[in-house]
C-alpha cells in the first residue's frame, strides 16, 4: 500500500465507519466484507486498484480460527470503467449541445432527451420526460410507424433506420 496499514481482515469486526473511511466500494454481506482501495506505491509507484474480500475462518466445530483475505488487482478493470465513463460524458456533452432534438428510449420508455428535445416538447427538465413512454410524444398520424419501429427493435435487438415522425 506504500504505507503501514491495517488490512481489511484486521478491521472486519470494527465499526463500518472506520472501514468506509479507509476503503471505497465497501460492502458487508453476511460474515464477509468486500472493499476496494488504491495502493499508490505498487508497481514501482504506478499504483494499483485492489479488490479485497475478507471473511472469518471457522473450524469444523464452528470455532472461529481467524480470518482469510483475498486481494485481486483490478487496475485494468477500473481503467476500462473510467475510460467508458469519460467517453460517455464526452458523447453526452456533444449530444446535449446539438441543435437537433435527440430522444433516447429503451423498450419504449424515455431515458434521455437533449435540451433541443426538451424545448421542442415544452418541458424544462429531463425528470419531466424520463418516466414517460416515447409514444406519449408521437402524433396520431405517426403512431403506427413508431410502434412498428419499436417492435422491430425489440424483436431484432438492432437499431432501426432513421425515420421522420410527427410529434406532439
Amino acid at each position: 500500500y506504500g504505507r503501514r496499514q491495517r488490512l481489511l481482515l484486521d478491521l472486519i469486526d470494527n465499526d463500518d465507519s472506520e472501514l468506509q473511511a479507509r476503503y471505497s466500494n465497501f460492502h458487508r454481506q453476511n460474515n464477509s466484507v468486500s472493499a476496494e482501495i488504491f495502493a499508490p506505491e505498487l508497481f514501482g509507484g504506478k499504483g494499483a486498484y485492489l479488490s479485497n474480500k475478507s471473511a472469518p475462518l471457522y473450524s469444523s466445530t464452528g470455532e472461529k480460527l481467524g480470518y482469510i483475505e483475498s486481494i485481486r488487482d483490478i487496475t485494468e478493470k477500473r481503467k476500462a470503467i473510467l475510460a467508458l465513463e469519460e467517453s460517455e460524458e464526452k458523447y453526452r456533452s456533444m449530444v446535449d449541445l446539438l441543435p437537433d432534438a435527440v430522444i433516447v428510449h429503451t423498450e419504449g420508455k424515455v431515458v434521455y432527451a437533449n435540451a433541443a428535445a426538451l424545448k421542442m416538447v415544452k418541458l424544462k427538465s429531463l425528470k419531466q420526460i424520463t418516466p414517460k413512454s416515447i409514444l406519449d410524444f408521437v402524433h396520431p398520424d405517426s403512431m403506427n410507424l413508431a410502434r412498428k419501429r419499436i417492435n422491430q427493435i425489440l424483436l431484432t435487438g438492432k437499431p432501426s433506420s432513421f425515420a421522420e415522425e410527427k410529434i406532439i
